[in-house]
């Protein structure tokens, strides 16, 4: 019965990634396992905390936003990249950029699986893009920190250019779109 609302409440909150669940893992046992693991992820937390909607909008919510991103932006099918995403919840109040702050000062990103790159960009790149909008007036963001530590933060999910995935190709755009002036030409 749990298991029938978990995947009730994902198809109702996120039916697109939904699909694309279904599209991209025919197995049954893996696509519902990655549909119960949103639900928890959604029941946990639908949005950034800082980030304010409009009432009445739709929206696609974060975890979900994070798997769509890595599977269609990426093109990353990692069961691994996709679970690591979703264990990113729920995102402390105080710290809302909690999964980035935690791996750069673990010392893990050197370390990382390509997985667990790509779920950290994934969520990088969500961030950037919310703050991209508020510069552009369409959503309403409190900062949270400084941009010139928040692009620096940011920029411990990358790689060497050389070494650059799509999606990695994708943050690093949103990165010189949101910080022009703070992005250190290590990172370019």
């Amino acid at each position: 019965m749990k298991r029938t609302q978990g995947l009730l409440r994902a198809r109702e909150e996120a039916p697109g990634v939904s699909r694309i669940l279904q599209r991209t893992f025919p197995d049954t046992t893996r696509q519902h396992s990655l549909t119960e693991r949103l639900s928890r992820a959604l029941e946990a937390q639908r949005e950034h905390r800082w980030v304010e909607r409009e009432t009445g909008v739709s929206f696609n919510p974060l975890p979900a936003r994070l798997l769509e991103i890595l599977i269609r932006e990426g093109r990353e099918t990692s069961i691994e990249s996709l679970e690591t995403a979703l264990s990113f919840f729920p995102i402390s109040d105080k710290n809302p950029v909690a999964p980035l702050t935690t791996w750069a000062s673990s010392g893990t990103p050197g370390k990382a699986s390509d997985a667990e790159r790509a779920a950290h960009q994934a969520f990088a790149l969500d961030l950037i893009r919310h703050l991209h909008r508020k510069r552009e007036g369409a959503l309403l963001v409190r900062e949270s920190r400084e941009e010139e530590e928040l692009s620096l933060l940011v920029a411990t999910v990358l790689t060497p250019p050389q070494e650059c995935s799509r999606l990695e190709e994708l943050l690093r755009a949103a990165i010189h779109r949101t910080f022009p002036s703070a992005i250190s030409q290590e990172v370019e």
